[in-house]
């Protein structure tokens, strides 16, 4: 199972998010728990990596960028694809 995070969800990622005063879901207590949800694997959008100034080394777990193609062949190899 792998997640994928498009657009300004790669900000989710950076150490100490506080989502609250937007009303989302603050998604670092969630990257402790991605092996219990059997996450083997957590890709992001390079673009809005770029877009953000940002590289993966920036991030707080280890995840891989993907262009537009990977990010489409990733999607197509996946049974099943939540969208949230």
């Amino acid at each position: 199972m792998s997640l994928l995070l498009l657009g300004d969800a790669v900000l989710q990622l950076l150490p100490k998010q506080h989502s609250a005063p937007l009303g989302q879901k603050n998604l670092n207590a969630l990257q402790d728990s991605l092996a219990m949800y059997d996450i083997e694997s957590v890709f992001v959008d390079e673009k809005a990596l770029t877009f953000h100034g940002l590289s993966c080394d920036d991030l707080q777990i280890n995840a891989s960028a993907l262009n537009r193609i990977q990010i489409q062949n990733i999607i197509s190899e996946h049974d099943v694809v939540i969208n949230f």
